[in-house]
């Protein structure tokens, strides 16, 4: 199963398959969305992130399986919930691990010292952001049944949310500034 399914998330990277294709495995879904916050928790030490990353990890795994839902239940597409939970979070495991050797590359990100950071750098990891978002548009034009521009734009949607979503909560965990 392993090999086969990394050939699923290979044909899903390169358009040539949805997540209709893919297996029908809640448990699956949750092992995978577990090693992406695995890769997401490494890659921020790795980086130097200080701050603690506990809820911010559980806030992104509930995320990852609460947004897919959301979209599915709005469109009454429940029953492809299992299937595109796991194509998003399979390529986005992919796409984690491709760009962990481009963000260790370009170290701490220090806003002031953006313009210090290699073109070929840069351009790397804005066509990695591209590819990827292209990638989900595409899980989402089959798991919507809408043309890809459509899929894509869903996949911003869901990638603005989750930014969102993610700010506003763990504002409130955090409590007010003093």
């Amino acid at each position: 199963m392993p090999a086969r399914l990394i050939a699923l998330f290979l044909d899903l990277l390169s358009l040539r398959r949805g997540p209709q294709d893919l297996p029908h495995a809640p448990v699956l879904v949750v092992a995978v969305v577990v090693a992406v916050l695995l890769v997401e928790s490494w890659s921020s030490r790795a980086l130097g992130v200080t701050t603690s990353l506990g809820p911010a990890l559980v806030l992104s795994g509930l995320l990852a399986l609460a947004i897919p839902w959301t979209v599915l239940r709005l469109r009454a597409l429940q029953p492809r919930f299992w299937q595109t939970a796991l194509a998003l979070a399979g390529t986005g495991l992919v796409f984690a691990l491709l760009a962990l050797p481009l963000m260790l590359a370009m170290g701490p990100v220090d806003p002031a010292n953006a313009a210090n950071i290699p073109p070929l750098l840069g351009w790397s990891i804005v066509l990695l952001a591209g590819w990827r978002l292209i990638v989900a548009g595409h899980i989402w034009r089959h798991a919507l049944e809408v043309p890809l521009p459509s899929g894509v734009l869903v996949a911003l949607a869901t990638f603005i949310a989750e930014l969102v979503l993610q700010r506003l909560l763990l504002g409130l965990l955090a409590g007010p500034a003093t």
